[in-house]
């Protein structure tokens, strides 16, 4: 994981929050800009990954380190199984 891709991670539940539409939709922008290099079926792995977690800050707006921290493991995980499937 880069120093780039934690950076986008712990800012999730903030851009999640500045944004419009549906939860899906916000995540699925989100994901869309900062994992491009990615291909469809995996950026739609990680919008299912996060979708639960930001789900808990739309309906209380509370953005913890805790929050932040889940953000970045999950994306972390995830990188790491591209890793091992696609040899990154």
């Amino acid at each position: 994981m880069t120093d780039d891709d934690r950076w986008y991670a712990r800012r999730l539940p903030i851009d999640f929050l500045s944004r419009i539409g549906d939860s899906y939709t916000r995540v699925a922008a989100i994901v869309a800009e900062n994992w491009w290099q990615h291909e469809g079926r995996a950026l739609t792995e990680l919008i299912e990954l996060l979708l639960p977690i930001l789900e808990r800050v739309k309906s209380n707006g509370d953005i913890t380190e805790e929050l932040r921290s889940e953000c970045e493991r999950t994306v972390s995980t995830w990188i790491a199984g591209l890793a091992v499937v696609g040899g990154l």
